[in-house]
């Protein structure tokens, strides 16, 4: 019971369909790309260990109307996972777990240079909120016009940050972090065993929401009852900015070649447009929070956390500053005291220092974009913070707190 009070999840949406190259079919001759097909089902092997996965999306309603895909993975022991044998598309399905925010790499952003420690390069380094499911079954009644509900009990992370709604400007939410300690017991029959785990989740609340200052101190142990939310959010980072001036000298090369031809380039324009905003936006995952019952700690205005939040943020950049210098010391040690300097990929630069509802959306464009508290005139040495929706770089959801 433990694991049902601190985090868990109840999904229920429709079963999508997946686009998946045809492995049995050869490419197109026009286009040259291969064969795609829908699935409402994908399975395989984990790269390096081996192990046995299985992929679906669901189309799970947002607490502010419209929908958004959730993908799943799957384990194939998952109780209930044969109802997927026999089931079609836009079948409704309840997905039962937890929610876990996850170290992910995003292969597009991959190059042929090593990284920081002369490793292959993986891609872009992000923590994306993930679904780890515990059971599949069919929604009973009352659930078939729900879409999701999350309880978590857990510690306040971070001061928060704040960020507006993208597709309602006039809802200001304050995000944060919820850090959750579970002992789950050993899977085996007769053992008496627990295994630890350290979950965080990142999540946000109105900031008019009458509960919303029990959410804002670091430290309050809260237990909270929310709804699971997708949004889209700019991402930050080298290896972004790397990609996005790739793609914009392609362009602009391509708009020399096409200037002759007007029609051309107005579909060329189109196809630009549509890539550039693949790369440097993506959608995060984050709970939104309607009640929260304060077991430990204080309430805090808003306005009290916006110099904490700058004060966590210079803290961990210099931990950050601290961990460079160290490595660069070490690899100085190495080559007998001589500086190096390699052209390599720092990916910690990547990584997002806070996972947390982190952008201010812009009305006009309908995705967040950063912004940051009025300061003092005298406090100019602040690191400002930008603020998030998920986690992101978050990802990372993700624009993040990088200088």
């Amino acid at each position: 019971m433990e694991l049902l009070s601190s985090n868990h999840i109840i999904v229920v949406g429709m079963l999508d369909t997946m686009l998946v190259r045809d492995r049995n079919a050869r490419r197109d001759k026009a286009t040259g790309r291969p064969q795609m097909v829908e699935m409402i089902r994908k399975a395989g092997r984990t790269r390096g260990l081996g192990g046995r996965w299985e992929n679906m999306t669901l189309q799970v309603g947002g607490p502010y109307g419209g929908m958004f895909a959730l993908p799943l993975d799957l384990k194939p022991d998952v109780p209930g996972v044969e109802l997927l044998d026999t089931a079609e598309a836009e079948t409704m399905l309840a997905v039962e777990g937890r929610l876990q925010l996850k170290l992910t790499y995003d292969g597009r952003y991959a190059t042929d240079r090593p990284d920081a420690r002369n490793h292959t390069d993986r891609g872009r380094p992000t923590r994306a909120l993930q679904l780890v499911v515990s059971r599949v079954r069919e929604p009973n009644e009352q659930e078939r016009h729900a879409s999701s509900a999350v309880w978590l009990e857990g510690v306040v992370a971070e001061p928060p940050q704040v960020s507006r709604h993208p597709d309602l400007p006039a809802m200001q939410l304050g995000g944060t972090l919820l850090r959750i300690t579970i002992a789950r017991p050993l899977d085996f029959p007769g053992v008496e065993a627990t295994i630890d785990e350290i979950a965080e989740v990142n999540v946000a609340i109105p900031t008019n929401h009458r509960d919303a200052e029990k959410l804002f101190r670091l430290g309050n142990c809260v237990r909270a009852i929310g709804q699971l939310d997708c949004r889209m959010e700019f991402q930050g980072g080298e290896s972004v900015k790397s990609k996005l001036a790739e793609i914009d000298a392609e362009w602009a090369a391509r708009k020399q070649e096409l200037a002759s031809t007007p029609g051309e380039l107005r579909r060329a324009e189109a196809v630009y447009r549509q890539m550039r905003q693949r790369f440097e936006a993506a959608p995060r995952l984050y709970v939104l929070l309607g009640n929260i019952e304060l077991l430990e700690g204080e309430p805090i205005a808003l306005e009290e956390t916006y110099e904490l939040r700058r004060e966590f943020v210079r803290a961990q950049r210099a931990q950050r500053d601290e961990r460079r210098r160290r490595v660069a010391a070490d690899r100085a040690r190495r080559t007998g005291g001589t500086e190096v300097r390699l052209n390599v990929l720092d990916r910690a630069a990547d990584l997002p220092l806070i996972a947390a509802i982190d952008q201010v959306p812009d009305a006009a464009s309908g995705v967040t974009k950063p912004s940051r508290p009025r300061r003092r005139a005298e406090a100019t040495d602040a690191a400002e913070p930008n603020v998030v929706t998920t986690a992101a770089d978050n990802g990372d959801a993700v624009q993040t707190d990088e200088a």
